[in-house]
């Protein structure tokens, strides 16, 4: 028996495919390869080899394909209430505490005239504190490992800072150990037009590196308190 024409079609085109996949172009020689493949395998007087070769690529290429450009899953909020601890997955140990103005935002142990801090004119603070533990055998840097958002009015969204306190409470520090427990600093710079329209926010916390939890999105809900300037 003899190669199908099909079929060794169906090889260059799986191997194009598989090769291109990488682009979101690729997925079509390997659907185009997979139908020739199963044309020639349902013919019982030609050779398959070809066939299954083309076959193998294409469905290669088909889920290097489907892998990059799978659409995120809508992430799940979970909703975090003040002084409830949160366990997130085998890291983390998340306690939210309160959210309110601060004129500047500094350690709790340390002295407002000795602590450098910087905002512009037209903006202001919004400060946002928790206790968080570090529950996992490795340390983790905040900056990588969690990323927050702080979100006004459903309208106004700003990336916000996460740091926490050193163990003295007099600096802040962007790592924690395993087991170690600190006083979690969250805050972001909000301009003052936005300040005298504010009504509620929320606090959006994520852990990226969490397999499991990444999809996930934690969340606190604050509405107007007084200023804590």
């Amino acid at each position: 028996m003899k190669q199908s024409g099909l079929g060794i079609a169906s090889l260059v085109l799986g191997i194009i495919g598989m090769i291109f996949s990488i682009i979101l172009i690729g997925i079509v020689p390997c659907i185009i390869a997979l139908i020739f493949s199963v044309i020639v395998l349902r013919k019982k007087d030609k050779k398959h080899g070809f066939a299954i070769a083309g076959l193998v690529c294409s469905i290669i290429g088909m889920i290097v394909c489907a892998l990059i450009y799978m659409p995120e899953p809508t992430p799940k909020t979970v909703e975090m209430q003040i002084g409830k601890k949160e366990v997130i997955g085998e890291k983390y140990e998340f306690t939210p505490e309160k959210g309110v103005w601060k004129g500047v935002i500094y350690p709790s142990k340390a002295s407002f005239m000795d602590y450098s801090y910087t905002v512009k004119e037209s903006e202001t603070p919004y400060l946002f504190t928790a206790t968080l533990k570090n529950i996992g055998t490795e340390e983790f840097r905040l900056s990588v490992d969690v990323q927050a958002k702080i979100i006004v009015n459903e309208q106004y969204e700003f990336d916000a800072t996460v740091l926490v306190e050193s163990k003295d409470g007099e600096e802040f520090e962007y790592e924690l150990k395993p087991l170690q427990e600190r006083k979690c600093y969250i805050y972001a710079n909000i301009p003052f037009e936005v300040y005298d329209v504010f009504e509620n926010c929320r606090v959006e916390v994520k852990f990226p590196r969490q397999k499991d939890f990444r999809k996930n999105i934690y969340v606190i809900n604050f509405e107007r308190e007084e200023s804590g300037m």
